[in-house]
């Protein structure tokens, strides 16, 4: 049975609110419904009451709706059992109008003051689309600089911070600083020519970071498919002829690949490509053309 919304209780929390004069649009009628919540009342016997004004849209009663908290992206699922507005209880309510909901499936301490309320899959939806766009960070790269960089320069990998400077950090002279550039290089199988490394990779370890992404993406275009890659990143770690890198060749049997080769291509494939390849994953890829398709399915 719905909770009925008691008219005394609601006009003690949500105070009458004076007309508002041309305060829609059509535009704004036409979006879909969506409320910042301004404050929360619990009505004895009546559940729930979140009151603010509508920005978009309109809310009839019955309507299902999700409340978002922006900060997190945690989603509600509610009913709007009720519609209070200017001490009267209604059908509907739209843009502009300063209401009070009341949702059936919500407990006050689940909300707050700073949510959303809209239209399902609205709100919730574009959070989604919003956090897909974001870059991700490459764990292969953050592996060579937290863990690979500490250990060929001597020092703890807690010196490695972003603001952190590549010259001082590592106490780099000319020579170093060689060493430096050429680990980057031989690692993620890039070019790097000497402009690029004063430019980039002598000021902070976050300016390598995103130097190093750069180039990888450049050289990703470059190539016309993950097949093509593969096979250079092959000659280049390897040292074998292009012909030889060949879908059907085993990497051990048919173009020498030892344990630690096997380790600095997969090192290399995870950056380049921006995946994980577990030990038992990378155990079962025994030949070129089972690396390709690893990476075809699992490329980010």
């Amino acid at each position: 049975m719905p909770i009925k919304w008691n008219q005394a209780e609601a006009n003690k929390v949500i105070p009458p609110t004076p007309i508002q004069e041309n305060k829609t649009s059509s535009n704004d009628l036409d979006k879909p419904f969506s409320m910042v919540i301004e404050d929360v009342f619990s009505i004895d016997g009546g559940g729930t009451v979140v009151t603010g004004t509508i920005a978009t849209g309109i809310i009839n009663l019955n309507d299902s709706v999700e409340i978002v908290d922006t900060e997190n992206g945690n989603v509600l699922q509610a009913t709007v059992t009720g519609i209070e507005l200017f001490r009267k209880l209604l059908d509907s309510a739209e843009t502009g109008d300063n209401c009070g909901l009341l949702l059936r499936g919500i407990t006050p301490y689940q909300v707050k003051r700073g949510m959303a309320v809209a239209q399902p899959k609205t709100i919730s939806k574009q959070m989604e689309e919003n956090k897909s766009d974001e870059p991700s960070l490459n764990d292969g790269i953050l592996f060579f600089m937290y863990y690979t960089i500490p250990d060929e320069f001597k020092i703890d990998k807690s010196s490695i911070e972003a603001d952190a400077s590549v010259i001082k950090t590592l106490n780099l002279d000319n020579q170093s600083f060689v060493k430096l550039v050429n680990l980057i290089k031989n690692y993620f199988c890039i070019d790097i020519n000497n402009d690029e490394a004063s430019s980039y990779l002598t000021d902070t370890f976050n300016d390598m970071y995103w130097f190093i992404v750069e180039k990888i993406e450049q050289k990703r275009r470059h190539y016309p498919s993950v097949a093509a890659l593969v096979r250079n990143i092959a000659v280049w770690k390897l040292g074998v002829e292009e012909e030889e890198v060949v879908s059907q060749a085993h990497w051990i049997d048919d173009l020498g690949c030892d344990s630690l080769d096997a380790v600095k291509l997969t090192m290399c494939f995870e950056a380049m490509f921006n995946i994980q390849i577990p030990d038992e994953v990378a155990e079962h890829l025994e030949t070129v053309g089972d690396v390709v398709n690893y990476i075809e399915q699992n490329a980010r």
